[in-house]
C-alpha cells in the first residue's frame, strides 16, 4: 500500500486496485524511460542507493524508506557491547491510528539482533554494508 501513495486502503475494491496498479506501472515505465527515478526524501543514503542500484532495486528501497517514516525511536540505551532501542510504529487500522512497539536488542560483539513485538521474539543476523 505504501507503493501506491496511500490511495489504497482496506475498503479498496479489486477494480480500484487493478486501476491503481496499472497507473503505478505507467508511472514506473515513464520514470524508467527518463533514466533516473527521483529520490522521495533528502536522505544521503537514499541518494546513494539511487546512484548504485537498478531502477527496480531502487523502487524497493523507496518502499522501505516509506515504511520507516512511520517509526519513531522512543528510547535508546547502550551498555558495553549491547544496545537496546524501543521503536514505536504508527499504523492506520480501520481509520484509527494505533501504535505498535518493538523492543530491539543489538549485540555488537556477535552482530546478532533480536526484536520483540506482541510477545514474539525474532532473531536475525545484522549485516554491515
Amino acid at each position: 500500500m505504501h507503493s501506491f501513495g496511500g490511495y489504497l486502503h482496506y475498503k479498496t475494491s479489486l477494480v480500484q486496485f487493478i486501476h491503481e496498479l496499472d497507473n503505478k506501472e505507467l508511472e514506473d515505465d515513464a520514470a524508467d524511460s527518463r533514466g533516473v527515478i527521483p529520490c522521495a526524501t533528502s536522505s544521503a543514503i537514499e541518494r546513494q542507493f539511487q546512484q548504485e542500484y537498478t531502477n527496480d532495486m531502487f523502487r524497493d528501497v523507496q518502499t522501505e524508506f516509506g515504511k520507516k517514516a512511520d517509526c519513531n525511536i522512543r528510547a535508546f540505551y547502550e551498555q558495553g557491547d549491547s544496545a537496546w532501542v524501543k521503536v514505536e510504529k504508527e499504523i492506520l487500522a480501520y481509520e484509527k491510528t494505533q501504535y505498535v512497539t518493538y523492543n530491539v536488542h543489538f549485540d555488537h560483539s556477535t552482530s546478532l539482533m533480536s526484536t520483540t513485538c506482541s510477545k514474539v521474539q525474532v532473531y536475525c543476523v545484522a549485516t554491515v554494508l
